[in-house]
């Protein structure tokens, strides 16, 4: 595809783009081998996940969640009731009742949220779901992105999660782990190329969980600046493996063991994936 912004894309047609998107290029902190595995292999989709799309979903289009989820009532997700229910929803996912009451708690909340309903109101007349197509100045790679709400003025990224949003150290470990400023980098820089114009970013975070918190966080240049750099990083190492056809693993010599001082961890969860630290 020509670079641009694609509207209305749905997300198979998107996935579908020869492109190289952050998230898989996210692999490559880790190891070059970890980006072929993960480009040769579909991701498996866990029960939890799906809940995180299904709030993501109800928060980022509101007017799609009910065309797309359908809710069952009738307790334990077995038998031939439950088959029944969905052979007549085909092309929809399902929710348990207290899924779905939890998917509008969330979203009234971020709709209630000052600053975060403003923004998500202003979006319903702009890009949600935007796919974006762009060939990288440094490598010449082709790239892709899909934007959670592109607005005139403004970039912004939707995140649920079931940590405590009021938690500086959770987010900015979070943020830190999952490379969102990498993420986000590149968006941005997506969008400069294609409407020539650097948008500022924001994100937003919804707590899955009672009381569904909602906070909105401002994006500083100088963090889309450390992501743009290992974004870049990034991508040159995609564009050497593929020029020589070898995906190296993490470290090709030997290297000394390092434990942490303190033995405790946490787990955290966003938009329905654990990750345990």
């Amino acid at each position: 595809m020509e670079p641009g912004i694609y509207r209305g894309l749905k997300f198979d047609e998107y996935a579908a783009i020869p492109a190289w998107n952050p998230s898989l290029a996210l692999s490559g902190r880790l190891s070059m081998l970890q980006v072929e595995y993960d480009r040769a292999h579909s991701r498996t989709v866990s029960p939890s996940m799906l809940f995180g799309s299904a709030i993501h979903c109800s928060i980022l289009e509101p007017d799609r969640f009910p065309l797309q989820y359908a809710v069952w009532t009738g307790g334990r997700r077995v038998g031939s009731k439950y088959e029944s229910f969905i052979d007549s929803n085909v092309g929809r996912d399902i929710l348990k009742e207290n899924e779905y009451e939890t998917c509008l708690a969330a979203r009234d909340a971020a709709y209630k949220h000052p600053i975060a309903g403003e923004l998500l109101r202003r979006g319903e007349q702009a890009d949600r779901e935007a796919s974006v197509v762009w060939r990288d100045n440094e490598t010449g790679l082709l790239c892709k992105g899909r934007l959670d709400l592109l607005l005139p003025d403004l970039i912004v990224e939707l995140k649920t999660t079931r940590m405590h949003v009021a938690d500086d150290r959770a987010l900015t470990w979070v943020a830190s782990t999952l490379g969102y400023h990498i993420k986000l980098a590149a968006y941005q820089d997506a969008v400069s190329h294609l409407i020539d114009e650097v948008l500022p970013v924001k994100l937003i975070f919804v707590e899955q969980i009672a009381p569904h918190d909602v906070r909105v966080l401002n994006v500083p240049a100088a963090v889309l600046a450390q992501g743009w750099d290992e974004w870049q990083r990034l991508l040159g190492l995609i564009a050497v493996c593929e020029r020589t056809g070898i995906w190296p693993g993490c470290d090709s010599g030997e290297s000394d063991l390092i434990v942490w001082q303190d033995g405790g961890g946490m787990n955290i969860t966003i938009d329905g994936e654990s990750i345990g630290v």
